[in-house]
């Protein structure tokens, strides 16, 4: 498993505050029978530091690559799960669930004046690529409404992933993250959590990545910068 750079920075960070730090990709591994063991007393056997406690700080990193999120059951009262929260116009916002997503293929053909360095059609796969499935046929309808024409202005295409983006339920497992992107990113944490909640595990990642390098272009940036 490759571990992130911003994996890295927090368990540089739990380290040095004197803790153990368990790091876990997925559900929390069971603990195992033979994992504590009682202290020795046997001659020669070295006590325990009292300055420096043997305290564990779990850090979550997501699902992992190929977890199935857990699914959503009724509660022992009978009752069913809430509904996912509105967002700005009161429509649910889009949730992890799987769906069909379009063809990236049937975009119009670009216009002849579009630059070179202009690749609506590569945005496009790079969105389904990260996005969560539900925010990438989002993304991908908004793309394949835009005219030849209107495919060579990046801002709108942008304008597609940013609009597609904001739909996305909040994901609570980014406040970690986000803690570290508001200071380092120009951004609030609020505002992170609201970027960042679309993407699927593969680009929090690696927007982590970049945050770790300080995203000085902004965090909007390290999105736009997926490939």
């Amino acid at each position: 498993m490759k571990t992130d750079r911003f994996a890295i920075l927090m368990v540089a960070s739990a380290l040095s505050a004197g803790a153990a730090c368990e790091v876990y990709v997925g559900s929390k591994p069971p603990q195992s029978a033979t994992a504590a063991q009682p202290p020795s007393n046997q001659p020669g056997a070295t006590p325990a530091d009292p300055s420096r406690p043997n305290k564990a700080i779990p850090m979550h990193l997501g699902q992992g690559a190929g977890a199935q999120p857990t699914p959503a059951t009724p509660s022992s009262t009978g009752t069913a799960p809430a509904p996912p929260a509105p967002v700005a116009g009161g429509m649910p916002c889009l949730d992890t669930g799987a769906t069909s997503v379009g063809d990236c293929a049937a975009m119009q053909a670009p216009d002849p004046s579009c630059s070179a360095s202009t690749s609506a059609q590569q945005k496009c796969n790079t969105y389904k690529a990260y996005f969560q499935a539900k925010v990438a046929a989002a993304a991908v309808s908004c793309l394949r409404g835009l005219t030849s024409r209107q495919a060579c202005d990046a801002s709108l295409t942008s304008s597609c992933a940013r609009g597609a983006l904001a739909q996305a339920c909040p994901d609570a497992s980014l406040g970690q993250l986000c803690q570290i992107a508001a200071s380092s990113c120009r951004t609030s944490a609020a505002d992170c959590t609201a970027t960042l909640s679309g993407l699927n595990l593969q680009g929090q990642q690696a927007v982590a990545q970049c945050v770790a390098q300080g995203c000085q272009a902004g965090l909007y940036a390290c999105i736009d910068g997926l490939r």
